[in-house]
């Protein structure tokens, strides 16, 4: 749907139409009372706009504006890097400890990231049949 959909409209749009059927479904499954009641709370309902803002809609928008100058595969893999930024912005604002393996599992993804990005080598020419 992405690709398809990043021609055609625009990523909010397709981000909204998305979002909007997975919500629906989800209140069909479960219920309105489910779904609704916990959200009469005004923390809670704080709680989950910013949660659906920064941790949802914020990055599959950027996903789906990025459709329009990459193709999806590279998309894809420049997406894998949100948990070393997560881990990144741990250490940095909550003084988590990052180990050794985390901080080169980081470079390793930062790393594949440029590599996909790479632009293709055409293939070499082969010498004719003898």
């Amino acid at each position: 749907m992405g690709s398809y959909a990043a021609t055609r409209f625009s990523p909010w749009t397709t981000l909204a139409f998305g979002l909007g059927f997975a919500a629906l479904f989800w209140v069909l499954v479960l219920g309105p009372r489910t779904v609704f009641v916990p959200l009469s709370d005004p923390a809670t309902l704080a709680a989950v706009i910013y949660l659906a803002v920064v941790s949802t809609i914020v990055p599959f928008g950027a996903f789906l504006y990025a459709l329009r100058f990459i193709p999806p595969t590279a998309a894809t893999v420049t997406s894998t890097v949100e948990p070393f930024i997560a881990g990144l912005g741990a250490y940095a604002l909550l003084g988590e400890a990052l180990t050794g393996t985390q901080i080169l599992g980081g470079l390793l993804v930062v790393a594949a990231i440029a590599v996909v990005q790479l632009p293709e080598r055409p293939e070499p020419e082969l010498p004719p049949a003898l």
